[in-house]
């Protein structure tokens, strides 16, 4: 029986690595959404170098973010939500829902529009054409493909972010530069760099990445 295991077991490696890919690494990577690109890409076009402190500030802060709503589910066995309802009844936990379905909502209908704008480029069609077919097939996925399938799916989803680090290269930033952007802060209090900073954190710190 092992040695049939061992067998039906994908020679791939990239086959085998996907496969060993937990789901919570799927949530995870769901803050890799197009919002979030879009916004990086938009505040990268205005302030250039001048907020990748920020951005590798933002990233740190995810990642603590993350580490301690994972930490609070597996000592309280319990998400966020229901933590809140035991400690403070019905009336916070209901303003606390209301708020965070509200900025899901947003967000998933600019992660729609930000997504078919993406496919749009690369198809060449207005992207405007494209937000219903691309809403209708994740509502097909969701809600006729089984939970593994769905996880199988967003699993080589995975592989274009290799694309990320491609681009960051094809771009011939400035390293020299990029590297003291990123470690020496450059305060300021021009519009651009408080809307950027706001806009980076707003995106990448956003609900449903940790509740």
């Amino acid at each position: 029986m092992n040695r049939w295991r061992q067998d039906r077991r994908p020679r791939n490696p990239i086959s085998r690595f996907l496969r060993g890919i937990a789901p919570e690494v799927v949530s995870s990577a769901s803050d890799n959404d197009p919002t979030n690109v879009g916004t990086a890409v938009a505040v990268g076009a205005r302030t250039a170098y001048r907020l990748s402190w920020v951005a590798l500030l933002v990233a740190l802060l995810l990642g603590v973010v993350m580490t301690i709503a994972a930490q609070v589910g597996s000592v309280a066995h319990a998400d966020l939500q229901t933590l809140t309802l035991r400690r403070y009844g019905r009336g916070v936990p209901a303003v606390l829902l209301i708020s965070i379905v509200t900025v899901n909502l947003v967000t998933m209908a600019a992660d729609l529009q930000a997504g078919a704008a993406g496919i749009g480029l690369l198809v060449g069609l207005d992207g405007r054409w494209l937000v219903v077919p691309l809403a209708a097939a994740l509502i097909g996925l969701l809600a006729l493909g089984k939970y593994d399938n769905v996880v199988a799916v967003l699993r080589y989803l995975l592989l274009g972010f290799l694309a990320f680090g491609a681009a960051a290269f094809l771009a011939h930033p400035d390293w020299s530069r990029l590297l003291r952007a990123s470690l020496v802060p450059a305060l300021s209090l021009h519009r651009d760099e408080v809307v950027g900073s706001l806009a980076l954190l707003g995106t990448t710190l956003t609900s449903y990445a940790y509740v």
